[in-house]
């Protein structure tokens, strides 16, 4: 039944989402997947961090998209979410949560909240870090860069990180108990570090195209109406192949540490 009610409930968010233009129709589809598969083997203690992230991580682009909207013509894609790009955020979520059906892993519940932060920060950074002009460094060589662009960081965007994976680590306390603290602490730091890896490996991988008419730097295949020229990076490695391997190799990172 909780398969049911998860399938239930991804519809009523897909549709909704669809309707105020949050998601495409593919990314829908991926939400009504993801939706089941997480309320129907986690209930709402592993569907609430995703409602979460979605919601309000939703919200605030369509407010920075507003505000802000010159900066999208560095973005491969816009703020209404894709399949792919669903299930680069909650795919890793995903992954943790059925291998924990098949092996049984300690501390699931943290790693799982954790690769939420991580994709938290990471939107969040993005979209508060581009909301209003203000000096972005290249996190690689720490040289002034143009708001918008792969690995590009600042001190807003930096804090709004903070408060994404804080936004994710919250809605998860609930289910904690007593060691809220030490949850709260290590998921929130997890997030923000694994929103500067996100930078890293979209500075250093992640494929750049220079626009032929006005020789931008972008993510998209096509700028000013026209293709544009592979300029740096790994031609497969876009956007959402980045974020997700963020969240996992945070992940990683955090399992490792459980050992040490």
């Amino acid at each position: 039944m909780q398969f049911l009610y998860g399938f239930i409930f991804g519809v009523g968010i897909g549709s909704l989402s669809y309707r105020f233009k949050l998601l495409t129709i593919s990314g829908a589809f991926a939400t009504i997947l993801m939706a089941t598969v997480i309320y129907g083997l986690g209930s709402w203690k592993y569907t609430m961090p995703v409602l979460a992230f979605f919601v309000l991580s939703s919200l605030l682009s369509k407010i920075r998209k507003t505000v802000r909207k010159d900066v999208e013509e560095y973005f491969e894609k816009s703020g209404t979410r894709d399949f792919g790009q669903v299930f680069a955020n909650g795919g890793t979520a995903c992954i943790i949560l059925l291998l924990n059906e098949l092996i049984v892993i300690n501390n699931v519940y943290q790693l799982y909240v954790a690769s939420l932060c991580i994709v938290a920060a990471d939107t969040w950074a993005t979209e508060i870090g581009t909301i209003k002009k203000t000096r972005t460094y290249n996190i690689r060589n720490f040289k002034l860069t143009k708001q918008g662009t792969s690995g590009g960081v600042s001190v807003i965007g930096t804090i709004g990180a903070l408060f994404g994976a804080s936004s994710v680590s919250l809605s998860a306390v609930i289910w904690i108990g007593e060691s809220y603290t030490y949850f709260l602490g290590t998921t929130i730091i997890v997030g923000v570090l694994g929103s500067l890896l996100d930078s890293l490996l979209g500075s250093t991988f992640q494929a750049q195209y220079i626009c032929n008419q006005c020789k931008k730097i972008t993510e998209r295949y096509n700028h000013c109406n026209t293709l544009t020229s592979f300029y740096s990076g790994v031609k497969w490695i876009n956007n959402d192949r980045v974020n997700f391997f963020a969240s996992l190799f945070g992940v990683i990172i955090l399992l490792l540490l459980y050992h040490l």
